[in-house]
């Protein structure tokens, strides 16, 4: 994957393609695998907490506005990404998740 972007769009495409298939395994896992993690990981290393929170916050906010973003897709992606965050950054992510719900 390329970007944060990509990353919320292959979200939305799993949920969508999970919707479609009528043999649907219950147990199946949204989440995204190491190597998307790992790409992500590698695209924003460079970024410092705030351009990353500011990022996610612009793409969040596009694909609301759009309205491509699904209920409980924020949740989702904030169980993925958390445990990779420090203190700090949680709680900015926490303090993004609020302005974003609220907008």
């Amino acid at each position: 994957m390329s970007n944060f972007s990509d990353f919320l769009n292959n979200q939305n495409n799993n949920i969508n393609n999970k919707k479609e298939n009528a043999n649907y395994n219950n147990n199946k896992n949204t989440n995204p695998s190491n190597e998307d993690l790992e790409n992500l990981i590698d695209k924003y290393s460079t970024y410092s907490n705030d351009d990353l929170m500011k990022e996610f916050l612009k793409l969040t906010l596009e694909k609301k506005k759009k309205g491509e973003l699904k209920p409980g897709e924020l949740e989702n992606i904030k169980n993925t990404i958390i445990p990779f965050l420090d203190e700090n950054q949680k709680q900015s992510l926490n303090e993004i998740l609020k302005m974003v719900e609220n907008v």
